[in-house]
């Protein structure tokens, strides 16, 4: 019988640490070393004196690239993920979900991504906890009846811009997972998943009541109409009567002093999300970093995360953006001209009215369309940048009794007419997870990676 110790044993050289985390990668270095030795020596003499039969044979067929766990003895998987404001809050449970399934009820989904990706090799932390505030966590545990594979990730969505292939294959199991959890088509019995349902975790949770059904298309066709308000003079107009209002408002409300400047009048928009609109004008020449600025404080920032503007065949990125990352990968495909924002917005936006595309966060992304509606020259004062008009606060429905709600839930889709919940039936609402509620605010952000501005 053997005595080499096995993964998760204490290491033998006494660090206390585990074996494979300790002397487990020299050890197997050492091994394949002597086994290719051993195959030199037998390719050189030719004989089978020196053939051997004891210590060596163990490690003829290893493999580096081999999986660690074999999905088929997979005997649970656990997926915890959430936001937290510190990592001690994961052991109380606060702000994360834990999913958790127990072969044979694991999803063949899940399986089949993991075995893909050979996910289970990652062990280890990736990411950094410091990078986002809430943090994003995603914790996967991979258990046998012999081992246990841990891969932490934190703030997934803030380094998956610029990642390695490593954190990309994480990424998309991670995205099998959230699907899985929340019982969505790739857990259906025609992808193998039959009616494994997950277990998860629940806290203090009040059985939930009947919920009404919420035609979510009714919704969105009733958020086409939503009405808006002057930031100049308070009127309350139409998204269509804004432009004409702002016509004459606009340079009404103008500073009697200082010089005359180009400004660009533009407005912005929600794809798939009617209800939000803004028209703002800007000087001309300021740079895209200021509009960037004016985006992400009305209506976008969270944690700091990247964001681009396309123009055309140019992107412009965000500072904290790794150019150099993008541009290796031109030798193998076609990529498009990368700046940074510090070109001007009078000679960058399209002023033919041709839509600019906007992204913010390339993880959990919001998208917003932007369009040059007119220019005309003026007087805003110091600021650079003078909103015009908002939408009013759309409403949106509770789940249960269809009132106006207060809470959405960031674990629910908000296509599945379930996402929302008032202040009375928030503990009655049909996932449980008290943790993942955020409050309904003004913005196409909402219910997006712990967005709570109240603008």
């Amino acid at each position: 019988m053997s005595n080499k110790p096995g993964r998760n044993d204490p290491c033998p050289c006494g660090s206390g640490k585990k074996y494979k985390r300790c002397c487990l990668p020299t050890d197997e270095a050492v091994a394949r070393e002597r086994t290719q030795q051993a195959l030199f020596d037998d390719d050189v003499f030719g004989d089978s004196e020196f053939d051997t039969d004891d210590e060596d044979e163990e490690f003829v067929d290893i493999d580096e690239d081999a999986p660690i766990v074999d999905v088929r003895a997979l005997t649970r998987v656990c997926y915890t993920r959430g936001f937290v404001t510190k990592l001690s809050e994961l052991r109380s449970g606060h702000g994360v979900r834990v999913t958790e399934w127990e072969a044979p009820q694991i999803p063949q989904p899940v399986l089949d991504s993991i075995e893909r990706e050979a996910v289970d090799a990652l062990e280890g932390e990736w990411g950094d906890p410091k990078a986002g505030d809430p943090i994003q966590v995603d914790l996967l545990d991979l258990e046998t009846d012999t081992d246990i594979v841990s891969i932490e990730v934190f703030n997934r969505a803030i380094f998956l811009s610029h990642a390695d292939e490593d954190m990309r294959r994480i990424d998309r199991v991670c995205g099998v997972l959230e699907a899985a959890a929340a019982g969505g088509p790739d857990q259906s019995a025609e992808r193998g998943g039959g009616a494994m349902a997950p277990i998860i975790q629940r806290k203090n949770v009040s059985p939930p009541a009947e919920a009404a059904a919420v035609d979510m298309s009714a919704v969105l066709k009733e958020h086409r109409r939503q009405r808006g308000t002057c930031a100049l003079c308070g009127e309350t107009t139409t998204r269509a009567g804004a432009l004409k209002h702002l016509s004459h408002c606009a340079p009404a409300h103008d500073t009697p002093k200082g010089a005359l400047q180009r400004l660009v009048q533009i407005r912005a928009m929600a794809p798939g999300l009617p209800a939000y609109w803004l028209d703002f004008e800007m000087k001309a020449n300021v740079t895209l970093e200021a509009l960037d600025r004016f985006l992400r404080q009305l209506w976008l920032e969270c944690c700091g995360h990247l964001s681009m503007f396309r123009i055309g065949a140019t992107n412009y990125f965000s500072r904290g953006y790794d150019f150099g990352f993008t541009r290796a990968l031109g030798a193998f495909r076609e990529q498009p001209v990368e700046r940074g924002m510090a070109a001007r917005v009078g000679d960058t936006l399209p002023l033919s009215g041709e839509p600019v595309e906007y992204e913010y966060d390339f993880g959990s992304t919001t998208m917003l369309q932007l369009r040059v509606v007119t220019e005309r020259t003026g007087r805003i004062g110091r600021p650079s940048v003078r909103l015009l008009a908002r939408n009013t606060p759309p409403v949106w429905p509770c789940a249960i009794c269809q009132q106006p709600a207060t809470w959405v839930c960031a674990y629910c889709s908000r296509e599945e007419g379930n996402a929302f919940a008032c202040t009375s039936h928030r503990r009655q609402h049909a996932c449980g997870e008290q943790e993942g509620f955020l409050p309904v605010v003004n913005s196409p952000r909402m219910g997006v990676c712990g967005y709570t501005a109240h603008t």
